[in-house]
């Protein structure tokens, strides 16, 4: 068993231009965000399997802003994003 968890703090982007014909750049803030991840697993002679889920509590971490070929909408930012909540399965045998 074994658990993983991050934190990032709160940074600010610089990438974001105001207008399509301006050139300056408008700070925008990302907030932080936290990451929880946790594995479950055990060994059987050759055979081992494990259930994981990445991101447990679905956190929308914004991972950077994605520049817009043209201008964004007003109040409508591009985001990069976390992965979302994601659970599986790893199963493998040694020969």
């Amino acid at each position: 068993m074994r658990a993983q968890y991050s934190f990032t703090g709160s940074s600010v982007s610089d990438n974001n231009p105001l207008a399509v014909n301006i050139t300056t750049l408008a700070q925008r803030e990302r907030g932080s965000y936290s990451l929880t991840n946790v594995f479950v697993g055990g060994k059987h002679e050759s055979w081992e399997a494990s259930l994981f889920v990445k991101n447990l509590l679905d956190v929308r971490g914004n991972l950077g802003d994605e520049e817009s070929e043209i201008s964004e909408l007003p109040g409508r930012p591009r985001w990069m994003i976390t992965q979302p909540r994601t659970i599986g399965i790893d199963v493998k045998r040694t020969f």
